[in-house]
């Protein structure tokens, strides 16, 4: 595809290029926050495909999230996709059903339609996966279901017109709607801890359904613009509540995060200052080595990872047989090193956390 291509297409089909657009920023702030080193422990690029796992706090869905009264996410999930190859995927379909939908109603009238899919289209999925007991904590999002519902559309449309074309674009629409649901069926089997939330397709062709039964009517226009524009209003505000919620959550995920910190130092401190005497034994140095396994994501460090393996090596090596005073000394003076790394850190990790708590409790009473 040339730039030119793109131009043409930006000018012709403005609401489905603009749609794409924002898939694709926000795509790239998930990545940019993204920890590729934390868990699930996977190549980074296998993350980057299919693995990223950092879309709550962009505004994906759960059915927890709708129970404390998040609705706004039944809008702001379709702009969070969880890699790669879902936000390819959806873009290209977006890309195809979106200009033909755009070139028979309007630009304000696709993003009414847009509105009405995303929105009602994952109500349809989170009441359905809330009748049949789904785990409330399973995180949902993509573009898919409003595609799905553009596709429930096109079929309808099609079917409906009773001419040639018609039935050849009902034809392709069904197609795709089984190929969504082999994938949706599969692609779990093929890669182990990735879903698909198959509901949310569902939802969105019902909706989509019902939409295209309104194509006479919405063919005529009938204030597409006040339609249209009132639909943004609603998008863009979903977009600023899932913002100005996700400060607020933000706040309390840094402050539960420092306190965490705090009191995993408190306890690797006091597990260090215990472990000398227990060298004195086999069974007791088996005990030191599962302590300092423990440890390993504390201080196999820059800090403190040289001092660290080495207490875990000698330790290990008391396992067999006791170690002698030179080595005994040595594990001394390394988990004395340790110590004092640990206990700078604790002070600091404690520091910041008083900071962290004053400086969101100064922010919770300005607020209103």
């Amino acid at each position: 595809m040339s730039f030119r291509h793109v131009i043409s297409d930006m000018k012709d089909s403005p609401a489905t290029m603009a749609f794409c657009l924002a898939w694709l920023v926000v795509f790239v702030a998930m990545v940019a926050q993204f920890d590729f080193n934390g868990p699930p422990h996977h190549s980074r690029w296998s993350k980057l495909m299919i693995g990223m796992t950092n879309g709550h706090p962009f505004g994906d869905l759960t059915i927890r999230d709708l129970r404390y009264g998040q609705a706004w996410r039944l809008v702001t999930c379709t702009f969070v996709h969880y890699g790669l190859v879902h936000l390819g995927l959806n873009l290209f379909a977006m890309y195809q059903l979106g200009a033909i939908v755009e070139s028979w109603y309007g630009s304000y009238q696709m993003v009414l339609i847009y509105a009405l899919t995303a929105g009602l289209g994952n109500l349809v999925s989170a009441l359905a996966r809330m009748a049949l007991k789904y785990p409330e904590n399973v995180h949902s999002g993509g573009g898919s279901v409003v595609i799905l519902g553009l596709v429930g559309l096109c079929a309808v449309v099609g079917w409906r017109s009773k001419t040639s074309r018609g039935e050849y674009l009902r034809q392709q629409m069904v197609t795709v709607i089984a190929l969504t649901a082999i994938l949706g069926v599969g692609f779990p089997l093929m890669f182990k801890g990735v879903g698909v939330d198959n509901w949310g397709h569902a939802g969105g062709a019902i909706v989509g359904a019902v939409v295209g039964f309104a194509h006479p009517w919405l063919v005529r226009k009938p204030r597409a613009f006040e339609l249209g524009i009132l639909s943004l209003i609603l998008i863009l505000a979903c977009g600023f509540v899932q913002a100005s919620s996700e400060r607020g959550e933000a706040l309390i995920r840094n402050e539960e995060a420092s306190r965490l910190r705090v009191g995993q130092l408190q306890e690797t401190f006091q597990i260090l200052r215990s472990i000398k005497p227990f060298l004195k034994s086999k069974a007791t140095a088996t005990t030191v080595v599962r302590l300092l396994e423990q440890l390993e994501r504390v201080l196999d460090v820059p800090e403190t990872s040289a001092p660290y393996r080495r207490m875990l090596e000698l330790a290990r090596r008391a396992t067999n047989a006791p170690l002698d005073a030179e080595e005994m000394a040595e594990f001394q003076t390394s988990t004395s090193a340790v110590e004092q790394s640990v206990r700078v850190s604790l002070r600091q990790a404690i520091d910041q956390f008083n900071e962290i708590r004053k400086h969101n409790t100064e922010i919770r009473k300005r607020k209103p």
